[in-house]
């Protein structure tokens, strides 16, 4: 069962669009989050396509980045928070564990889809 107040709440790509970025949402994924001494709770990531630059400032076809966001905390002071604060533009922040785990999957899933070379 997931805790429908993890997914609520703390929006990333609502911050991110809040400091003049225009953001296309790409695609959504869950990422469980199962440990053994809590009850089993989600994260919502979010691939979005947006400019490593605020949008007035930017040229779209130099600074077109995309980009996974994640609701949980790690993303929003570890990754967003030295964009927030100016030391980061958008293609230069960290990510999550959560986004670091997606994309290991989806990469796997994308190996796997792979015809074999004969």
């Amino acid at each position: 069962m997931i805790r429908t107040q993890e997914l609520r709440g703390y929006n990333p790509v609502e911050t991110i669009e809040g400091q003049g970025h225009n953001c296309e949402r790409l695609t959504n994924a869950v990422a469980y989050n199962r440990k053994q001494d809590e009850s089993d709770s989600a994260y919502l990531l979010t691939k979005i396509e947006t400019t490593r630059v605020p949008t007035a400032q930017a040229d779209y076809a130099v600074d077109k980045i995309e980009l996974w966001c994640c609701n949980c905390a790690s993303f929003q002071y570890q990754s967003l928070k030295p964009f927030l604060n100016g030391e980061r533009t958008l293609d230069e922040i960290s990510t999550c564990k959560h986004v670091k785990a997606h994309n290991k999957v989806e990469r796997a899933e994308n190996d796997d889809q792979q015809g074999t070379l004969l």
